[in-house]
């Protein structure tokens, strides 16, 4: 699992775009399907609810 901001640094942490009342933030994990070994990705993200 690893996590990244929807900023210009994304790496940085509590970072946040331009206006942004909180950071944005994406989680996310790979997985691999054992009967197969196809790997995937699921992503999971949060939005200001103010903005939207």
């Amino acid at each position: 699992m690893s996590v990244f901001r929807l900023s210009a640094t994304p790496d940085v942490a509590d970072s946040k775009s331009c206006g942004d009342n909180v950071t944005r933030m994406v989680t996310w994990v790979r997985f691999a399907d054992r009967s197969t070994g196809r790997r995937f990705v699921v992503a999971n993200t949060h939005f200001d609810p103010i903005e939207l």
